[in-house]
């Protein structure tokens, strides 16, 4: 997976929330699915942030984005 990960420390001025969302917009334009622990890994957030700043993002002041959760496939 090769995702260009925009967090607050290579944007200035970028919040916890943009960098999430960036980071979600440009895996939902490559149709992937990212797990909290890639997220985190991609973004040096925790997992439980991460998970809050999603719900952030269905709300109607920060775009009202649909984020869907589904189980990824045993592999």
């Amino acid at each position: 997976m090769q995702l260009q990960c925009k967090t607050s420390d290579s944007r200035e001025g970028e919040t916890q929330l943009e960098a999430i969302r960036n980071l979600m917009v440009e895996a939902a334009m490559r149709s992937e699915w990212l797990t909290l622990g890639e997220i985190a890994e991609h973004t040096q957030f925790g997992e439980a942030s991460i998970s809050a700043q999603l719900r952030h993002l269905r709300k109607p002041k920060h775009g009202r984005y649909c984020v869907e959760k589904r189980i990824r496939p045993q592999s």
